[in-house]
């Protein structure tokens, strides 16, 4: 009875120096905290790699019409003039009475947070990508178009690219592209494009200036 007592006493004081508290016999253990699970994706990866190619052969046809080495924001953008996805679809379907439902619903789901377009893609042309961080710094100066002009000089200006939008037949696509040339002189349009013999035409677009 005596040893039990004496460490009763002991035990506390031991721990107490050491830091610690002793844990009684009816305390439980909690695991660490961990971020949730994210959710699977519903596409397979066969759809997933298709509609990765076709998005890349999608921004190749605008690279095509782009000359010399093109500059590239990395970060994926959108319209910021219209601020919800209502008035973005109507402007598209108002412009574009062509384009499905699928298609704008696509477009707006890829696009509804922000992402980053590949590091390398398989475009057939040379370029470069602009990174965000980069691109503030450069920006943020009152001559940044000269700025610009000396670190890339065979660039012209840089281009743009939102997410790619498609029908579930992955024969008509939906994009947003812009080219800026300097400080207020630029312009971007919503294309729509489809699949002929397997290979991607632009068949109409609505310009959007900017200024």
């Amino acid at each position: 009875m005596l040893k039990k007592i004496l460490l009763g006493l002991l035990i506390p004081l031991l721990c107490a120096c050491a830091g610690t508290v002793p844990v009684k016999p009816t305390d439980t253990f909690l695991p660490p905290l961990t971020s949730a699970p994210s959710e699977p994706s519903m596409e397979a990866p066969s759809q997933s790699a298709e509609k990765g190619n076709d998005e890349q052969a999608v921004y190749s046809v605008f690279f095509a019409e782009n000359p010399g080495v093109t500059l590239l924001l990395q970060d994926a953008a959108t319209d910021s003039s219209m601020t919800s996805s209502q008035e973005v679809m109507d402007f598209i379907k108002s412009g574009l009475p062509a384009v499905s439902d699928e298609t704008v619903n696509d477009y707006l789901k890829n696009n509804k947070q922000d992402s980053q377009l590949p590091a390398s893609m398989n475009v057939g042309v040379e370029y470069q990508l602009l990174s965000a961080d980069e691109f503030a710094e450069i920006s943020s100066q009152p001559d940044w178009g000269n700025v610009l002009k000396e670190k890339y000089p065979d660039s012209n200006g840089y281009m743009f690219f939102s997410r790619v939008g498609f029908n579930n037949a992955h024969d008509q696509a939906l994009i947003y592209v812009g080219r800026v040339y300097g400080p207020l002189a630029g312009e971007a349009s919503y294309y729509l494009l489809e699949k002929k013999d397997a290979k991607w035409m632009i068949v109409n677009q609505i310009l959007r200036v900017i200024s």
